[in-house]
């Protein structure tokens, strides 16, 4: 005789629910923000930085100017802001939504490779060789100026191709090293110590606010139960005390 079978549900996967696609877009578009943002005002903010304070304490003051030194730097102060930026993200946001973050490069590479192969080379010059110089190359010659008529007389092309490389190349750099901190932090399992959280990782969901909410709710009742456990063990222990010295109290009558 056929039994009959429970009818199957269809179970919605939190990717495919509705509203998670464009969320996922709105986090990611957000961590390209950060990307964007930090190649505008923290790498040459750092790189002053370090050139009119941390390398005078060292005793190794640089006889470059300050845009010369950000510009011939520009991979390692980009690297920097990247990597604390995305261990800095990573860990406010409890290891949410961070798989489409490691990739944070992509687009400035594609906007980058587009400025590259549109690179407006002579005839007589190698296009690969001075598109590589002008957005991947070091070197620059920028005087030091203190006024705008310093700044006009002393122009220099270097100028022109260090700002290009912050906007085109820096956020790459950013890119790159923002996606690994992230991946780092994931990978190793680098999260918020709370107990009942599982590490980030591979098929391994971080816990979520609802399971945070319960285990501390659950946690608040064990400890109200004790204390009320307490509470009537210590009754107990008085009432049997006061019993005891009744009873040892000689009778009036003898």
């Amino acid at each position: 005789m056929d039994q009959d079978q429970p009818a199957p549900v269809d179970r919605v996967s939190p990717v495919n629910k509705p509203g998670s696609v464009a969320r996922t877009l709105g986090e990611f578009l957000l961590h390209l923000a950060a990307v964007y943002l930090l190649a505008k005002f923290a790498v040459l903010r750092l790189s002053a930085q370090a050139h009119n304070v941390i390398l005078p304490l060292l005793r190794l003051p640089s006889h470059e100017s300050r845009l010369e030194f950000a510009f011939n730097h520009l991979l390692l102060f980009s690297v920097l802001c990247g990597l604390v930026a995305g261990f800095i993200a990573f860990v406010i946001e409890g290891a949410h939504h961070h798989r489409l973050a490691q990739f944070a490069w992509v687009v400035p590479a594609i906007i980058l490779a587009y400025k590259f192969t549109t690179y407006p080379a002579s005839v007589l010059e190698n296009h690969f060789a001075a598109a590589f110089h002008y957005y991947l190359g070091s070197g620059f010659l920028i005087p030091d100026f203190h006024s705008y008529d310093a700044m006009f007389t002393g122009w220099s092309p270097d100028y022109t191709r260090g700002l290009d490389q912050l906007r085109f190349t820096a956020p790459m750099y950013i890119g790159i090293a923002y996606g690994f901190a992230i991946w780092v932090g994931s990978r190793f399992g680098i999260y918020l110590p709370l107990p009942g959280a599982r590490k980030t990782g591979r098929n391994k969901p971080a816990v979520s606010r609802s399971e945070a909410n319960r285990y501390f709710a659950g946690r608040n009742s064990i400890f109200t139960s004790r204390r009320a456990g307490l509470k009537s063990k210590s009754a107990v222990t008085k009432t049997r005390s006061v019993d005891s010295a009744v009873s040892s109290i000689p009778n009036a009558s003898t």
